[in-house]
């Protein structure tokens, strides 16, 4: 009980000295005191882009499955603030179920994103499509 009450105290105290910072806005970030000093500088996520991704998982009564796979697009925002993007990606997804008829899934699948830009936010909304193929097991399903 006396740690409960002095995790409580702690945790009051802490508040009260953000709310204090916050206040008088020197414990605010840069970006939430003011607006961005220049508006027109690139984003990292404008032009072309490219990554890859990796997953896995592990589970009661099969090994890990490790996936993975890539992505590219291109990202245009035009002057009248509209903004416009196209993906796409593939890979390999492991099977969820260890003893399924399946080692798991290569997919691709490309969209269409459609926003417009307000500053720090972008409402968009996206249409695609995507394509899966099973792997089949090597041996017999147990």
């Amino acid at each position: 009980m006396k740690k409960w009450i002095l995790c409580c105290l702690l945790l009051v105290a802490a508040g009260e000295r953000a709310l204090a910072q916050a206040s008088s806005g020197s414990g605010l970030p840069t970006f939430a005191r003011a607006p961005q000093a220049d508006a027109d500088a690139a984003s990292p996520w404008k032009g072309l882009y490219a990554g890859a991704e990796i997953s896995g998982g592990i589970g009661r009564g099969h090994a890990g499955h490790i996936g993975g796979g890539g992505f590219m697009g291109y990202e245009k925002t035009f002057e009248n603030n509209v903004m416009l993007a196209i993906q796409g990606n593939a890979g390999y997804a492991p099977a969820t179920f260890p003893h399924g008829p399946f080692t798991g899934y290569d997919y691709a699948s490309a969209n269409v994103k459609v926003g417009y830009e307000m500053g720090r936010l972008t409402p968009y909304v996206t249409v695609g499509a995507g394509l899966a193929k099973a792997n089949a097991y090597a041996g017999p399903v147990i």
